[in-house]
């Protein structure tokens, strides 16, 4: 029960954010599509943020049923984290159309060519910490969401109380993740990727292999 959805979840943490995202760049192309006219481009902008306003804004209640109360309020709750995922994910990727055209702007005052920027959906998908902690909450809310409704059939007290476990251990993991992508701000993923660098290239070998036992040692007897 512990383990469910987990497996090859390392494997398709990438391929899951694409899936995720797919809407995002799809309703982007919509806009920022050169064959289209002003006025088109601009209606589309329109029903784009209409759409993505109801989503920001429509309750997460659900209703009861006859589901148990420990999964009624999973149930509850995976609703209302499922919005405010998705209100992550779109502040996120406007965050980071936002920093395109700021890069844009300085490196045409500079006169640097603009070529070289990479565009905002090919940057936003190699933030691959920052998609890799969102995949596993997308992960979690799948999984929770199929535990209760298996153990609301089941109706035993037993897959009850097995499916209130694993929930609460996800809903630990997922307040963990939501933690972790408001620390990882550009200027840690930057820190994090110039270190790397540097292990890479051998800068902190001296450092790390300071006081290593040699493995040649002698035996010692007491």
């Amino acid at each position: 029960m512990m383990k469910i959805g987990e497996g090859g979840s390392n494997v398709l943490k990438l391929y899951v954010m694409r899936c995720l995202l797919n809407d995002f760049l799809k309703n982007y192309k919509k806009i920022a599509d050169q064959e289209l006219s002003l006025a088109q481009r601009f209606s589309n902008l329109i029903k784009v943020s209409a759409g993505y306003a109801k989503g920001y804004f429509k309750s997460s209640k659900i209703p009861k049923k006859n589901m148990p109360q420990p999964l009624y309020q999973h149930m509850s709750y995976v609703r209302k984290t499922q919005r405010r995922f998705n209100r992550m994910i779109i502040i996120k990727v406007i965050a980071e159309y936002q920093h395109y055209y700021c890069q844009i702007g300085i490196n045409y005052l500079l006169k640097r060519p603009l070529q070289q920027i990479p565009k905002p959906e090919t940057s936003f998908e190699q933030r691959q910490v920052l998609l890799g902690h969102c995949a596993q909450i997308a992960m979690l809310l799948s999984v929770m969401t199929v535990t209760c409704q298996r153990a609301a059939k089941d109706a035993s007290p037993e897959a009850i109380e097995l499916a209130d476990e694993f929930c609460i251990r996800a809903r630990d993991k997922i307040s963990i993740f939501f933690l972790s992508i408001a620390n990882h701000s550009r200027k840690r993923e930057n820190t994090m990727n110039k270190r790397g660098e540097n292990i890479m290239n051998g800068n902190f070998a001296d450092t790390v292999e300071q006081n290593i036992f040699r493995m040649d040692l002698p035996n010692i007897k007491n």
